[in-house]
């Protein structure tokens, strides 16, 4: 039995005694994204109720282990508050943090007709951009507008007597992962955020996404928006947010967007962005980082023309946002230059 077959069985074996029926099958199993952490599959869940055969088309997104985000119960939790607050996601049936059933944690949930706002983005005409980057950014505002006492898990609590609390927790998370796997190279710009935080005391707290882009936005056949990915969600200032979201459009070609949304985030919500520096600067760092562990991954170096490949995808991001930090920063990395071949 092959992998996939494997996952098939598994899956109909679990939603079985989920559903309490015995003939309830598993077709048309299909990974449709080659994501760099989680699996990503679509699938129909066939069952009868009462003489009536329910056809539902679902999705299965299994977490590794080393995976860096909070995990399939907080990305639960998440999702189940802000669907109570009205903020369209997927709904979430079933998920399960045991490794047992499926060698990984999952999460099983709706798939949602459509496409992505990525894919709006590619086919439209200049004149169609600022329209779709309104709306996208309307998201994120109305997002931050909630109150995130109703979202927080119990990963995203938060000290608000503490004006430094956000800086302080980005940093002490990038020195426990930077410990965790050795990588020293990253301390001197460390140090620089360390010395820059004292301009950055919080000025909105709101519960963020951490990584808002137009291929986390499904636009259903109805136009409705949908957002999904929030493994990374938690609770901090508003430009934690903005700052990653201008990132990740710089690095992947779409720098001319970020005037829009600028301007559009500033209109939509009546609030002054401010200064971004710091969090752009962590930004960068963590995906460095992320990208990084995605090379050095074990089961990738025992396979070299894979890991060579893989290195071949990721050296163009890893060049942009290694630019992106020296422009920011003025602080270059010798090891890590010379471990990529980077300039």
């Amino acid at each position: 039995m092959n992998y996939l077959e494997n996952i098939k069985e598994v899956l109909r074996k679990y939603l079985s005694d989920k559903r309490d029926s015995v003939s309830l099958r598993i077709e048309d199993i299909t990974q449709f994204t080659q994501a760099l952490e989680t699996e990503i599959y679509s699938f129909l869940e066939i069952f009868t109720i009462d003489k009536k055969e329910i056809i539902s088309k679902l999705v299965l997104r299994m977490y590794p282990k080393s995976y860096l985000g909070f995990g399939v119960k907080h990305e639960y939790n998440i999702m189940q508050n802000l669907l109570k607050e009205g903020f369209q996601v997927p709904s979430v049936l079933f998920f399960n943090e045991k490794e047992e059933i499926l060698g990984k944690p999952f999460m099983i949930m709706e798939f949602i007709e459509g496409e992505t706002l990525n894919d709006k983005f590619s086919k439209a005409s200049p004149d169609q951009i600022p329209n779709l980057m309104k709306q996208f950014t309307s998201l994120m505002v109305n997002l931050h507008s909630l109150d995130w006492k109703k979202i927080t898990t119990g990963k995203t609590q938060i000290d608000i007597n503490n004006p430094y609390f956000a800086t302080d927790c980005i940093i002490d998370n990038l020195c426990s992962i930077t410990e965790k796997f050795n990588n020293k190279e990253y301390q001197a710009t460390i140090e620089w955020l360390q010395d820059q935080k004292v301009n950055y005391p919080v000025e909105n707290y709101s519960i963020i996404h951490k990584d808002f882009h137009p291929l986390n936005i499904i636009v259903a056949e109805n136009n409705s928006l949908f957002v999904i990915d929030w493994s990374q969600a938690r609770v901090s200032d508003i430009r934690d947010d903005i700052a990653q979201t201008s990132f990740l459009f710089n690095i992947f070609g779409g720098s001319q967007l970020n005037p829009l949304f600028f301007k559009y985030y500033e209109d939509l919500s009546g609030n002054s962005i401010g200064d971004l520096k710091f969090y752009e600067v962590t930004s960068a760092i963590s995906l460095l980082i992320f990208l990084t562990l995605q090379i050095g991954n074990s089961d990738l170096n025992e396979n070299q023309a894979k890991l060579m490949s893989i290195i071949q995808i990721l050296n163009p991001m890893l060049q942009s946002a290694y630019n992106y930090l020296i422009e920011r920063t003025n602080i270059r990395i010798p090891e890590f230059e010379t471990k990529l071949g980077l300039k």
